[in-house]
């Protein structure tokens, strides 16, 4: 039943991958996030992945100090664009879907 359920989230959401964690988020997701690395606010971008497989986050704008990419692991908030509405993910857990390597300061 759970299985069901999982795979009737993913066929819906139509961003979470099978083969990975349920939280991790597919790459060119539109996304929005907050972080305590660059200023307050929500900023938008799309999730791209680097040579290492890494999540990254492509800003659709530079922050105030020229920073267009930003590591998942710096992101406190997250929130998933589809159809006209912003979603929710938890942050936590779609940081700790990545791979180790990918958790290490200074990876970004």
């Amino acid at each position: 039943m759970l299985k069901q359920v999982l795979v009737g989230l993913t066929v819906a959401f139509g961003m979470l991958p099978l083969h990975a964690g349920a939280d991790a988020i597919e790459h060119g997701a539109t996304v929005r996030i907050r972080s305590n690395s660059i200023e307050s606010g929500w900023h938008t971008g799309r999730i791209m992945r680097d040579s290492r497989h890494c999540s990254m986050v492509q800003l659709d704008r530079p922050t105030e100090h020229g920073y267009t990419l930003l590591a998942l692991m710096v992101v406190d908030a997250l929130q998933l664009g589809q159809t006209g509405q912003w979603t929710a993910i938890n942050a936590k857990l779609a940081i700790a879907s990545e791979p180790a390597h990918c958790l290490v300061e200074g990876s970004d």
